[in-house]
């Protein structure tokens, strides 16, 4: 029959007439054990987990599920109570001995989290944007948090107060599949003109004055951690941009035939970033679009592609599809301050294209 060890324990300190110790709860962080002594004997298997038992603490009181597994070891007048699968790091325990005569609360603090995410880029890059710029694309080094860029994200003006409401408020936030580029769009309302809020409360941005986009570090990524730090751009605006892309203008600087040298398309003005790198492809003279990879250049002002085989020599076409837009909303099909609706019937094209030849530089 198993002894009452937790009820003759009192009576046992009492009798033996030695100045034993109090016992005592303590917590061994880094053994990750809880320890209860000194004892006079070890307890019976059977009453092990009644003199001494762990909980889990939920908004400061015990949860009604079960105490926590463990293995129970007695050493130097000591009992040990060790977890099966180790303390939770971040999660409030509470020790309890002799059927709550002693409790200790306890927890394993978290490692510091050293704040990683980073903002890779903004675009466009320019220093100088026109008064009817349109959109912003923030691109970030992980995965954010999402329906906070409103509280973290802010246009200053150039005393350093915040423009109130600047960005188009919607439902839900323009993220990419990753979560890691985030399209800001300024209110069309009242940057397209004509339109009441334009009229009323003025453009968004106004040419001659200076301006600093400001992304705070209190923007947290998709794991809860904050940036690692702010970003900080000062901008001005010029006059507005109502100017279509001229396709017919860009210049093309062919490869060479059994390289992988890219392709560069100088365009002479300022696309939109992300558009710019789908909405533009190279196909072979037979019309196939040729794999490999398109990155911008100097300030989305230029792109280049390069192969994912050797260049063949031959005829290539550059195509370009019509509703690629610069950052004010003006595309190749139509300017964004259009009133008329009505189109010529070449508007009606999906594509532009511009030829260019791979020649064959073999020497002989």
């Amino acid at each position: 029959m198993a002894r009452a060890f937790p009820r003759c324990l009192p009576l046992l300190f009492a009798v033996t007439g030695v100045a034993l110790a109090e016992p005592a709860l303590h917590f061994d962080a880094e053994s990750g054990t809880v320890r209860l002594g000194p004892l006079v004997e070890r307890p019976a298997k059977a009453t092990e987990s009644d003199v001494l038992a762990v909980r889990v603490l939920l908004d400061g009181g015990p949860t009604s599920v079960p105490p926590v597994a463990g293995a129970y070891t007695f050493a130097a007048d000591t009992l040990v109570f060790r977890p099966r699968f180790g303390f939770d790091m971040g999660v409030n325990y509470e020790a309890v001995a002799f059927g709550g005569t002693k409790t200790l609360a306890f927890s394993l603090p978290r490692p510091e989290e050293v704040p990683t995410t980073t903002v890779e880029a903004v675009y466009p890059e320019a220093t100088e944007l026109p008064e009817n710029h349109l959109r912003f694309y923030l691109h970030f080094s992980a995965p954010m948090s999402r329906g906070f860029a409103a509280k973290h994200v802010r246009i200053l003006d150039a005393e350093g107060k915040p423009l109130e409401i600047p960005f188009l408020d919607l439902a839900e936030e323009l993220w990419d599949h990753d979560g890691t580029r985030l399209t800001l769009l300024l209110d069309p309302g009242r940057v397209k003109s004509g339109l009441v809020p334009h009229e009323e409360e003025g453009p968004v941005l106004e040419r001659g004055k200076s301006y600093t986009l400001e992304i705070d570090s209190g923007f947290e990524d998709a794991s809860g951690k904050p940036l690692r730090e702010p970003f900080r751009r000062a901008f001005s605006v010029g006059d507005p941009d109502t100017t279509q892309p001229a396709v017919a203008e860009w210049i093309i600087a062919p490869p060479k035939a059994d390289t992988r040298t890219p392709v560069v398309v100088t365009f002479g003005q300022v696309l939109d970033h992300a558009l710019l790198l789908r909405m533009i492809e190279i196909v072979d003279g037979a019309g196939i679009p040729v794999d490999g990879e398109m990155v911008s250049r100097s300030g989305d002002t230029a792109c280049a592609f390069t192969p994912d085989a050797p260049w063949k020599a031959g005829p290539y076409r550059l195509r370009v599809n019509r509703l690629l837009e610069d950052p004010s909303g003006n595309s190749i099909a139509r300017p964004f301050e259009l009133k008329d609706a009505t189109f010529a019937p070449q508007s009606l094209r999906t594509h532009v294209e511009l030829a260019f030849d791979v020649l064959d530089t073999k020497e002989e």
